[in-house]
């Protein structure tokens, strides 16, 4: 109904031009500015420069395999900043393919054009297809095993449970929210204990290596997820201290007010229509349980605060959740005249295009100009053996402003995440100590100020050597 059967190709492929050509352009006018998406950079660069000492640049609350392929990328093409983004990119545009073909093979080709439509335009989707994060890879691996789980309960052949189990571990890999859809699709397999068995065998090699590898490092095999709910507690005591309130119906219904925010409330009341339609008509159940199981875990995990209340996190939940209001969009169409049908359709492209595209311009990150500044004035004066202590506020900036140095890691004296604080001007941070940058309010009288530019200071620590 959205398109004529003979002209199905063609608007898919249309499709992944638009996704092609909105994604690159947006690549042109943003930068990489996100905290997460600028220190993977940097721990994929001390990878490379120091791959022998693995416990100098794992973070355990971060996937490995993300990390490992950002390297590969940086040190075949050499550019840091595009090729970790242009990997993002590729990633966001070939997780399309799969998708729509899930969505084939659950619902049919009317449902999977509807979805990508809106997939294609969708802002969050589209601004991570930009950054350095984990997002567009979880997603391509994630949905390249549902696609392959799909083909396995149509056809019933043991390849395609093996590929899906597969990708749907190097999902997790990517981010370990990945471990919940490995649980959640095994439930459909109870009832098949051979297959239950392959597919967790299959499903936890590369997560047993990187437990495994955890051990060597740390002598704890699950280090990764005390890492991961440390930093996420950490992060809910800091915003309490800031006077954040989490009660538990913020709590719980957090999750399903992200998917009201994805996509408006066209879209959220429409899916939310479509669920009960679909378990009215029993009809895509398993596509269903899949989404309510998944999301039961993210406010299970949530209520407990050991999943951080992040938007991107969910963004898995939000392409489970599209099929059902494609699944509401037909029943409608079908029930309104066809000239009401074709001004509906009308409406839901310009929806979806304008709007998306609209939101997508406007969310675009952009490092602020004093990043750029600094970094310009610390190039032209920093001498071989100089140090940079940077302090800031406004934590996101910092880790773009070392990846605009290109320098050392060992020249900046506040490099170590987990190091102990120590005051600003301890004898012992002091040596070779040249410059530091200072974004905030604090001031430096005993200290000679060479730049400011905006909120950002730079003194030049004098006689430090």
């Amino acid at each position: 109904m959205l398109v004529r059967g003979d002209k199905k190709k063609l608007f898919f492929a249309v499709l992944l031009l638009c996704a092609v050509f909105l994604r690159i352009i947006c690549l042109l006018i943003c930068d990489n500015f996100h905290g997460i998406a600028a220190g993977k950079i940097i721990e994929a660069r001390r990878l490379i420069q120091h791959p022998e000492l693995l416990n100098s640049w794992i973070v355990p609350a971060h996937g490995p395999v993300h990390m490992y392929l950002v390297a590969l990328a940086i040190f075949v093409s050499g550019n840091a900043e595009i090729s970790a983004r242009a990997l993002s990119l590729l990633c966001g545009i070939l997780f399309l393919i799969p998708y729509y073909g899930f969505l084939r093979l659950s619902f049919d080709e009317e449902t999977a054009l509807i979805c990508l439509t809106i997939a294609v335009f969708f802002p969050m989707h589209i601004v991570y297809s930009v950054l350095s994060t984990a997002e567009t890879m979880f997603l391509l691996f994630l949905f390249s095993g549902i696609y392959f789980f799909a083909k396995y309960r149509n056809l019933g052949q043991e390849k395609d449970l093996m590929s899906a189990a597969f990708l749907v571990g190097t999902a997790s890999m990517c981010r370990f929210e990945g471990g919940l859809y490995i649980a959640v699709l095994a439930l459909f397999l109870l009832r098949k204990p051979r297959s239950l068995l392959v597919f967790l065998g299959l499903a936890s090699l590369l997560p047993v290596l990187w437990m495994w590898g955890n051990f060597l490092i740390s002598g704890n095999f699950m280090q990764f997820l005390y890492s991961s709910d440390t930093i996420v507690k950490t992060e809910y005591s800091y915003l309490r201290s800031m006077g954040e309130q989490f009660t538990m119906g913020r709590k719980f219904f957090y999750w399903p007010l992200q998917l009201y925010s994805y996509f408006g409330a066209p879209v959220f009341i429409g899916g939310i229509t479509g669920i009960v339609i679909s378990f009215r008509q029993k009809k895509h159940r398993y596509i269903a349980g899949l989404l309510l199981g998944i999301l039961g875990f993210f406010i299970y995990k949530t209520i407990k605060e050991e999943l951080a209340m992040q938007p991107r996190y969910g963004i898995s939940l939000g392409f489970l959740f599209l099929p059902f209001f494609a699944v509401f969009f037909i029943t409608m169409l079908k029930r309104i005249s066809q000239g009401l049908r074709r001004g509906t359709v009308c409406a839901f492209l310009l929806y979806v295009l304008v709007g998306g595209t609209y939101v997508s311009l406007l969310s675009l990150p952009h490092n602020p100009q004093w990043v750029k500044e600094a970094a310009i004035f610390l190039h032209r004066n920093l001498q071989p053996l100089d140090k940079i202590y940077v302090e800031t506020d406004e934590q996101n900036a910092k880790a773009p402003l070392k990846n605009y140095l290109n320098i050392g890691f060992e020249r900046f004296v506040d490099d170590n995440p987990f190091a102990q604080k120590v005051e600003l001007l301890d004898p012992l941070e002091r040596v070779n100590l040249r410059y530091i940058v200072l974004v905030s309010k604090r001031e430096l009288k005993k200290l000679r100020e060479v730049f400011r530019y905006d909120n950002c200071k730079i003194y030049r620590v004098e006689n430090a050597r």
